[in-house]
């Protein structure tokens, strides 16, 4: 009678098992078991770092009377002063090097500069880069980042003022899905006995529908103050925009730039714009300090 699965297997179970043909693990094996694990782990651990590191948490509003640092303001001597507009990039230049010194050199003769692309501090530094331009030149400094990123710490932007400064007010700009956060950052100076009101912001990149709605916002914002009045900021905007067009129309405003340069950059993104202010001069100039040129603009208060 042919033998069934059933007597196979008991015939099997029955037999003796030769522990010796059982090899135990070897050290090697260990090893490669336990480095295996912990790439596992470190792989996770890098996961989880990246996806963190993409965590954007809005800096939310916040005020103020004056701006920070050892330095003291200087009242102007007269109605005339210089405001100056630079995306600093971080302080990296199109060589990839990043030096503030090099931004320093490039607003050192400005009484009023606002900047974008400010980072804050970080593993490797533990000062702001507005604060590391203001022990550079000499000059009180506002650092107003619209977000804080874990891992890369905060971005935003910033101002640096030789001028007194009465109050400062950080306003968050709608955002509704859009990648990172906006601001606007509003301050109050004083040009000899003249207040005069101004708006820093850089706007969205990605998300065409909220550039327009943050557009909207600085520039009524900007309207609605009295002059004299500046807004300036990297707007991400070029000249043909029919929305910065309506709002280049406005009685009163003035685009500062184009005002005081005979062939203003055609393709521009940054902005002054002024209400209540003569343009005396301007100018656009690109040492290499970041990706974006600085622009200037001498002012002076109408009387």
């Amino acid at each position: 009678m042919p033998e069934t699965i059933s007597d196979v297997a008991r015939r099997r179970r029955d037999q003796p098992t030769d522990l010796t043909a059982i090899a135990p693990p070897t050290t090697t094996d260990r090893k490669t078991r336990w480095r295996l694990r912990w790439l596992c782990i470190g792989g996770l651990m890098v996961g989880v770092a990246l996806w963190a590191s993409n965590i954007r948490t809005s800096t939310g509003p916040d005020a103020g009377a004056t701006f920070s640092g050892s330095a003291m303001a200087t009242p102007a001597t007269g109605p005339r002063f210089r405001v100056g507009l630079f995306n600093i990039h971080g302080g990296r230049g199109p060589d990839k090097v990043r030096d503030l010194t090099r931004t320093a050199d490039c607003v050192r003769d400005l009484d009023l500069v606002g900047m974008n692309e400010v980072l804050g501090p970080k593993l490797w530094w533990q000062t702001d880069q507005c604060q590391q331009l203001s022990a550079l030149l000499g000059v009180p400094y506002l650092f107003a980042p619209t977000e804080a990123r874990w891992w890369d710490g905060s971005f935003g932007n910033g101002l640096l003022c030789r001028l007194p400064v009465s109050a400062w007010q950080r306003i968050p700009l709608p955002r509704a899905g859009a990648h990172t956060h906006r601001n606007v950052v509003f301050s109050t100076i004083q040009v000899g006995s003249q207040t005069v009101h101004v708006l820093l912001t850089h706007l969205d990149s990605r998300d065409a529908l909220r550039r327009q709605e943050q557009l909207r916002t600085v520039g009524e914002l900007f309207l609605a103050l009295d002059p004299p009045a500046i807004l300036m900021g990297d707007m991400n905007t070029l000249p043909d925009d029919d929305q910065l067009q309506q709002l280049l129309v406005m009685p009163g405003v003035v685009d500062a730039v184009a005002a005081g340069m005979s062939e203003p950059p055609e393709r521009r993104i940054d902005w002054i714009l002024t209400r209540g202010l003569r343009t005396v001069a301007a100018g656009c100039q690109d040492q290499g300090a970041s990706d974006h040129p600085l622009y200037w603009a001498e002012l002076e208060v109408i009387d």
